[in-house]
């Protein structure tokens, strides 16, 4: 019997809510995370999103949220040879507890090196030209840098792990720095 052969899509879902109430103190939180990837023998599309919020309530004072943040990217991989493909790279992130640069994307294209690869285990890293943009928040508007576009550069380690059908680990590293002395760098590191 053949080997059966993999679908060209892959996609997943998952949620959680968690909530307690103890002596008028009560807490809630809520996530959900999607991604959905597809995969041939040339090329690679990765779509991504999640959203995480908290909210605390104590007993006597107003809700505080404690988190409201969320996330999208996507990915796209072109294979020039074994050893090196092209890529392009957009994300956007939300943090609501930012007071300036609420919203941040970075674009980014370049190269990709697959270090490691087989069914089980995968390791790239990636080098490119980016373009990055904050902004939004009550501060906003009194940053000088809130608001900008600049330019600059990104590197990205990715690294992913399945030792079983019921198992899967993800990694990435994401550092990026703006040709501005005056912008500080940003990691990303998401599991």
């Amino acid at each position: 019997k053949p080997d059966p052969v993999p679908p060209l899509w892959k996609t997943s879902i998952s949620a959680g809510l968690n909530g307690n109430n103890s002596d008028g103190d009560s807490n809630f939180t809520g996530s959900l995370s999607a991604s959905s990837l597809y995969k041939d023998d040339d090329e690679s599309l990765a779509l991504a999103g999640s959203f995480n919020y908290n909210r605390l309530n104590k007993n006597g004072s107003s809700p505080e949220i404690k988190t409201k943040n969320g996330a999208a990217s996507a990915n796209y991989k072109h294979a020039v040879s074994s050893s090196l493909n092209l890529y392009a790279d957009a994300g956007y992130n939300y943090n609501y507890l930012k007071t300036s640069g609420v919203n941040s994307i970075l674009l980014s294209a370049g190269v990709d090196f697959p270090v490691l690869q087989s069914d089980q285990t995968s390791l790239s890293l990636s080098l490119g030209p980016s373009l990055q943009w904050l902004g939004g928040g009550d501060d906003c508007s009194t940053d000088e840098y809130c608001g900008n576009a600049y330019g600059g550069g990104t590197f990205t380690v990715d690294f992913a792990w399945k030792p079983s059908k019921m198992f899967v680990f993800g990694a990435q590293n994401k550092f990026s720095a703006a040709f501005a002395s005056e912008v500080k760098p940003s990691n990303t590191f998401t599991a």
